[in-house]
């Protein structure tokens, strides 16, 4: 959905995916997007990543993310912070921090820069676990990711 982000009524969290997390989702299974979106909240993702990635373009971009275009202000913000974090990154925390979206991600330092600005994160394993928990997969098969 590209324009105004709406609130989700069924208390379903809205998350945002940086380029790691969404290379290994892709890599073990990419219906998780979809199974992910059904059980526990819709994932984002914005342009710079879906660029960086590899992996996306041998599944046509068909995997069930929704598209956020990041605003002009945020990339020319995503320049001023720490050199530690790639552009996309920058972006991604920026467009998490603009509309309150959980930012699914691995990386230590987008992390740590989340939690100095209360941006909520989520470790990539860790929604395995509750997808598995919430009946959108086996144990076994999210053992197996």
């Amino acid at each position: 959905m590209v324009g105004s982000i709406k609130k989700q009524r069924n208390n379903k969290k809205q998350f945002i995916i940086d380029t790691c997390v969404l290379e290994d989702y892709l890599k073990a299974d990419p219906s998780l997007f979809q199974l992910i979106s059904k059980y526990i909240g819709k994932i984002r993702v914005i342009s710079a990543v879906i660029d960086e990635s590899n992996e996306i373009k041998k599944h046509n971009f068909n995997v069930g993310l929704i598209l956020v275009e990041p605003k002009i202000e945020d990339a020319l913000n995503a320049k001023e912070l720490p050199r530690s974090l790639s552009f996309p990154d920058a972006l991604t925390f920026l467009t998490a921090k603009r509309f309150g979206f959980n930012l699914i991600t691995n990386d230590k330092k987008l992390r740590n820069k989340c939690l100095e600005e209360n941006i909520e994160t989520i470790w990539g394993l860790e929604l395995i676990v509750q997808l598995n928990h919430k009946g959108g997969i086996l144990q076994s098969q999210a053992e197996n990711i």
